[in-house]
């Protein structure tokens, strides 16, 4: 018994030491980075009260600090336009307070008297091994390519010398703290879902969550309607102002955009959740001006996003109708998806008839294009079908998608050049626009645009190599997976609390056919808001029979 008892002691100790080196170490890490990256006072004075605030919240409940930076993640983002000074992650510091919170959480629980109480339950084994194996690659990447960037110090050379990396003369030391933040980009999202993993214990969590992510989306809309009315330049460049596109609280209105496509279904399924018919008007009011919001970011990929999510949606609603009708008319031998198919032919004859019947004409007129209506979005997608139109009947559709593409094609094929090159490996953890002047005149391109990949799995590809695009997709797949069982099997998928976990579901297959048209993780508040998403996804398949009403 003695021996146990000094064991168990032993334990703690060691315990006691390891989180305390650990949080020192993290603490060191953090304000290095911090202070090389953020040197405006303004800023920094900001991000020290706000990250001081989620800190001490999360001594007291790190359920509550999970809350309160579900809440703040898309409106800091613009807190460096405002103030005129280059684009900083701010989201990003904050969150370091969030994982030194937690550590010393994890500190206080070893005395007994933590008034969190941090759980792990549900089957996540293969899920986490594969997210493991996949923080192990990049990991290993990261490292290899600051020590690449830094020709190997102290290894190989006996100084380190700053020298240009590319024919754009970005040097050494820029490409080595861009490495550093594609790996806090990278990493960031998968602490998030184990916090939420090992944090939330139910449904009521799971509808705070979404709940405190829609007051937050409002906020920010509100913010926009400031923006777009009285203040254009608030928080936005001249630039995009001269293009009429607006981001409000976001980086850009591109991450605004990415953005809406999350949380358009979401958004309607919390409105479908909400029992009280007053509820649901009110919501419905504040859905208003993220709406407007869609249509002022002006992203076209917003507006793939959440084409999707209306096809996906209006599958989902034609099937629990056809289900309905079964049920009323008592035709219970009537296989569902048999009457799914045959509505869903009759809509597909229904828009091709129409389609035909349009009196399509060889080139469309300058005189016959609609005015600006001052819309963004509603605008580029004019001007996007417009050039598309023409370009394909005057050439092909391979030009067509050209014309219209922003310079993806190119931005693509060089993305392929680098995986021929280097299959296996990449060019390194965020190599690739760094990389990608040197592919330009390898490669004898007419085309020397710097952007990223224009495609998430491109940007993977070229610079994890092909396993780590296969882990990611692996990581999707498991998550499909885990989804298509809990909607097999669980009978009460078409009520209330449902609708929460359809908006999600539909939000996470939106997102992965958006991310076709670019790497949109790349902003910190949409890798946050992505794994946020799929870890409430996890955490409600994963205790499913923790819901029934």
């Amino acid at each position: 018994m003695e021996n146990m008892s000094t064991n168990i002691l032993h334990s703690k100790i060691f315990a006691y030491i390891k989180y305390i080196f650990l949080f020192l170490l993290l603490s060191l890490v953090f304000f290095i980075y911090q202070s090389h990256v953020v040197t405006d006072f303004r800023l920094n004075l900001i991000i020290i009260i706000v990250s001081a605030v989620v800190f001490i919240v999360s001594l007291l409940n790190f359920k509550y600090a999970l809350y309160f930076f579900i809440f703040l993640v898309p409106l800091l983002n613009s807190i460096p336009n405002v103030l005129r000074i280059e684009n900083k992650p701010v989201i990003l510091f904050v969150f370091f307070a969030l994982v030194l919170g937690y550590i010393i959480n994890r500190i206080i629980s070893l005395t007994g008297w933590s008034r969190d109480k941090i759980s792990y339950s549900g089957n996540y084994a293969a899920l986490f091994g594969v997210i493991g194996i996949f923080i192990a690659i990049f990991s290993i990447s990261a490292v290899i390519t600051i020590f690449r960037y830094s020709n190997f110090f102290p290894f190989i050379t006996d100084n380190y010398h700053n020298l240009a990396i590319n024919v754009n003369g970005i040097d050494s030391t820029y490409a080595i703290f861009w490495t550093i933040n594609f790996f806090f980009n990278y990493i960031v999202g998968f602490i998030l879902l184990f916090f939420i993993i090992k944090t939330f214990h139910n449904f009521d969590d799971i509808k705070n969550s979404v709940l405190i992510l829609i007051s937050s989306t409002v906020v920010a809309s509100l913010v926009l309607l400031y923006q777009y009315f009285l203040n254009p330049l608030w928080g936005n460049s001249e630039a995009w102002v001269a293009a009429e596109r607006f981001n409000g609280t976001f980086n850009d209105p591109n991450s605004l955009g990415s953005f809406t496509v999350m949380l358009f279904p979401i958004f309607l399924g919390f409105i479908l959740y909400i029992p009280k018919w007053y509820k649901k008007i009110i919501l419905i009011l504040l859905f208003l001006p993220f709406l407007f919001a869609i249509f002022a970011s002006g992203s076209r990929n917003a507006f793939v996003g959440i084409f999707i999510s209306i096809i996906i949606m209006v599958g989902v609603g034609i099937r629990e109708l056809i289900l309905w009708m079964n049920k009323k008319i008592k035709k219970k031998r009537t296989k569902a998806w048999i009457w799914s198919v045959l509505g869903l032919i009759a809509i597909a004859v229904i828009v091709f008839v129409v389609v035909s019947s349009l009196n399509l004409k060889p080139e469309l007129a300058e005189i016959d294009k609609p005015e600006n209506t001052s819309i963004s979005l509603v605008d580029r997608m004019v001007e996007t079908y417009w050039m598309a139109y023409n370009t394909f009947f005057k050439a092909d559709l391979i030009e067509a998608f050209k014309s219209v593409s922003s310079y993806r094609y190119a931005l693509w094929e060089q993305a392929a050049a680098m995986f021929k090159d280097h299959p296996v490996t990449g060019v390194g953890l965020g190599s690739y626009i760094l990389q990608l002047p040197n592919y330009y005149v390898k490669n004898n391109s007419n085309v020397f645009e710097i952007d990223f990949t224009g495609n998430y799995y491109l940007q993977l590809l070229s610079e994890l190599g092909l396993p780590g695009l296969l882990l990611v997709l692996s990581i999707f797949f498991l998550i499909l997976v885990k989804v298509f069982f809990y909607y097999r099997y669980n009978k009460r998928l078409y009520r209330s609390q449902g609708r929460i976990m359809d908006g999600m579901v539909i939000s996470f297959i939106a997102m992965i056919g958006s991310l076709f048209l670019g790497p949109h993780t790349n902003f910190f508040e949409i890798q946050f808001t992505f794994w946020l998403i799929l870890a409430l996804i996890l955490k409600y398949t994963g205790q499913g029979r923790l819901y029934a009403e």
